[in-house]
């Protein structure tokens, strides 16, 4: 059976990613969330070392699911692994756009790759690393938009 890969900078790791990590498990009854660097990512807020952690206590019950981090490219880290199911969340039409295009890439330079998009649950739709940095620097409470060990490393960073 091939291990579909679901993965991200998780920078930070948010419900929104915990979302499709729960529903990928489900109908594949084993997942490799991956976390990766992204060089189109300019302000990190963990290393990959700290966000790998988070990821794996977050994922700790979640059973059949496991993590790695993977510092090269998805389609190296799919040759390498011999995988070839990548799954991805999409909040909207601006993530489709931009992951069916990565999608399309992969898939002419690695024929056998299949990208599946799984929507985000609605009521988490706004939710993006991105904007919790933003409201984690305001000061705001993060607390129900992240596991509770992301929001303990956001406090503590």
């Amino acid at each position: 059976m091939v291990r579909p890969v679901f993965p991200g900078s998780f920078d930070p790791m948010h419900n929104g990613h915990l979302d499709i990590i729960i529903r990928a498990q489900r109908i594949f009854g084993d997942l490799m969330v991956l976390v990766m660097e992204n060089p189109l990512k300019s302000e990190s807020r963990f290393t990959l070392k700290e966000r790998l952690a988070i990821v794996n206590e977050s994922i700790r019950d979640i059973e059949g699911t496991r993590a790695a981090s993977f510092d090269g490219s998805l389609l190296d880290y799919l040759r390498q692994e011999e995988t070839k199911i990548v799954i991805k969340g999409v909040r909207g039409s601006v993530d489709l756009d931009s992951e069916m295009q990565m999608a399309q890439i992969n898939r002419h330079l690695e024929r056998h790759v299949e990208t599946l998009f799984l929507p985000t649950d609605p009521a988490l739709s706004f939710v993006s690393g991105t904007r919790i940095r933003e409201l984690v620097d305001l000061g705001v409470d993060v607390s129900t938009f992240v596991p509770k060990v992301t929001r303990r490393k956001l406090e503590g960073s």
